[in-house]
């Protein structure tokens, strides 16, 4: 047996089948390359954490492809019922991913009712973590830096004392918060401070927006948190950061695949379906109601913004969460300003990448316009790009239609194909309207001979030819929906300048 290659999942998990692209990938190989006929693995819940419909699922497929599979701490015998003790295997290592959640779930919570756990997710631009012990007194403050790695300051001096991380988007050995410990937030690098602070007054003292305020943070060349343009979103998720007046939030959210936090019995099973399990490759975060969110105090962040933008801040980020979180809150359409489809929309060509301009309106209230844009006017608001350039369509609207004008008078033929098409429309008026007299007929035929049996029969001779008025009934009704529709062509056709 000769070693080929070697294939390693970094940061897969093993418990949901449609992230396992590096499965795949091994049978892409094969197909592709069939430089190899054995696979080698440790022990199945090495192999997939999936369940058994998983695990059994790739074996087969190996099958099929003329690969085996070999466990390395394989103590399954060999014989007709292996695959039953394989399903097993499968099951329980499905089983142990679904403990390990429960049990971090369980940890999570615990850590939350002791004051250990009170500040989650990312670290916010212009903010540092400072870490305390069971006493309340900093031990060293942790920084981010922009190529992944961390820094541990002293909290008195502010001296680098330690490095973790690699570098790279994929950071590695990262900082790890030991269990007698909890991190708060406080003010960190002053130029990151100094742009946070003029997104806020911008917003909320100038009334700015994100599209806005990211055109001239760009103009002016003020870089991300990740040294790249600003794009709307960015902005706007920093403006909705409460981290920045001076409290945080616990319990906002969930997205476990088995369970969630649950502040009496430590979690809660969430019972995902089948299918969704078998091909989600995420699980969106789903908001819980407001009041049981739980409000962390951020006491060396209160200085953070001047008092008037905090509390202008505060009441707007409140009333905010409180329309968000509405249940009857109607629903905006996620493209809030759709392209339309004018007369050029599509036929438009940028001369600079050949792309298409589309329709779309512009402007306040009742007074929006019709431009035609390119595509990414919306996501490209450089200074002076020529992607942010609006067209009026009206005076291209205009024009064309002048030009159709002067080339349908240059025809020497015009009159006698209007009196073409007007004859030709009379005559298939006049052949739908004989249909529509022999189907009028046929109509009344029927409703006469429906009158005269009603009339002429009486009790049980009436009772048996109930099932004959019945179906006579019902052939009327349709026949009176075709009349009816006849009618309407034929009026639209007597004016067939009325016709759009």
């Amino acid at each position: 047996m000769h070693y080929v290659d070697k294939s390693v999942g970094e940061g897969l998990t093993g418990s949901l089948p449609a992230k396992r692209s590096d499965l795949e990938a091994l049978l892409k190989r094969k197909r592709e390359k069939n430089d190899f006929e054995v696979i080698a693995v440790q022990v199945e819940d090495r192999l997939t954490r999936g369940g058994g419909t998983h695990g059994m699922w790739f074996e087969h497929e190996c099958l099929r492809h003329g690969i085996s599979i070999f466990f390395a701490g394989d103590d399954v015998p060999k014989g007709p019922y292996s695959a039953m003790i394989r399903v097993a295997k499968y099951e329980a290592a499905h089983e142990v991913s679904v403990n390990i959640g429960k049990r971090s779930t369980q940890g999570q919570t615990f850590a939350q009712k002791t004051g250990f756990f009170r500040t989650s997710g990312h670290t916010p631009m212009g903010c540092h973590r400072i870490y305390l012990g069971p006493d309340d007194k900093p031990r060293y403050i942790l920084r981010n830096l922009p190529d992944g790695r961390q820094e541990q300051l002293a909290p008195e001096t502010r001296k680098v004392i330690g490095t973790f991380g690699t570098i790279g988007k994929k950071s590695q050995n990262r900082f790890k918060k030991q269990k007698n410990e909890y991190s708060l937030l406080i003010v960190g690098d002053p130029e990151q401070v100094r742009v946070v602070r003029i997104i806020f007054y911008l917003r909320y003292k100038k009334g700015w927006r994100g599209a806005r305020i990211a055109g001239l943070l760009n103009r002016h060349h003020v870089p991300s948190p990740r040294g790249k343009s600003w794009s709307q979103r960015q902005v706007e998720s920093i403006y909705e950061n409460e981290a920045y007046t001076g409290f945080t939030y616990n319990n906002q959210t969930y997205s476990g695949r088995f369970v969630r936090r649950d502040t009496e019995r430590g979690f809660e099973s969430l019972h995902r379906d089948e299918c969704e399990m078998a091909t989600a490759t995420h699980f969106q975060p789903v908001y819980l109601p407001f009041e049981s969110w739980k409000r962390i105090d951020q006491p060396y962040m209160h200085a953070f913004l001047p008092k008037d933008v905090r509390a202008l801040a505060l009441d707007a980020q409140v009333a905010m969460w409180r329309r968000r979180l509405d249940p009857a809150r109607p629903m905006l359409p996620k493209n809030r300003y759709p392209s339309s489809a004018y007369l050029l929309s599509k036929r438009l060509i940028a001369k600079q990448d050949g792309e298409s301009l589309v329709g779309t309106l512009s402007g306040k209230g009742g007074k929006k316009v019709a431009y035609y844009r390119h595509k990414r006017a919306m996501r490209d608001r450089g200074a002076g790009s020529v992607f942010n350039t609006l067209i009026p369509a009206a005076p291209l609207h205009e024009a064309i239609l002048k030009w159709l004008g002067e080339v349908l008078n240059d025809l020497p033929n015009l009159r006698t194909l209007l009196a073409q098409m007007i004859t030709e429309n009379q005559l298939r008026a006049a052949s739908e309207t004989e249909s529509e007299s022999e189907l009028t007929a046929e109509r009344d035929d029927i409703n006469d001979r429906i009158t005269i049996m009603v009339r002429s029969l009486t009790g049980a001779a009436l009772k048996d030819a109930s099932a004959q008025l019945e179906q006579l009934s019902h052939h009327a009704m349709k026949l009176n929906s075709v009349c009816s529709h006849f009618e309407a062509v034929s009026r639209s056709y007597r004016n067939p300048w009325k016709r759009s």
